[in-house]
């Protein structure tokens, strides 16, 4: 009974340290995951290009990570216009160019 204790809390003390982790991990990477995604797909094509790794298992690196980079990519720029459309002041409504003039 005590043995099944002692495994319950250490798993659930070490779990809580690998979601800690995960979560930390996470935090860290948030923002640049483009950047991480080209440098994985650089890496593949340069370990294909030394002979490290088969040309089919670079395909298929790149297969798996080039389709997310224009998530990522779309992510940023949402940002970004989100950022200017804070920052930026109103901007006044143009005339209507229709209504007559007086």
């Amino acid at each position: 009974m005590i043995n099944k204790v002692l495994e319950y809390a250490a798993k659930w003390a070490i779990g809580g340290k690998i979601l800690a982790g995960l979560a930390w991990a996470n935090d860290k990477l948030k923002g640049n995951r483009s950047e991480l995604l080209i440098a994985i797909a650089a890496l593949a094509e340069v370990l294909k290009l030394t002979g490290l790794i088969e040309a089919a298992t670079a395909s298929a690196i790149l297969g798996a990570v080039l389709p997310a980079l224009p998530v990522t990519l779309a992510e940023k720029v949402s940002k970004a216009v989100a950022t200017v459309d804070r920052i930026a002041p109103a901007l006044p409504k143009p005339e209507n160019p229709d209504a007559p003039k007086a």
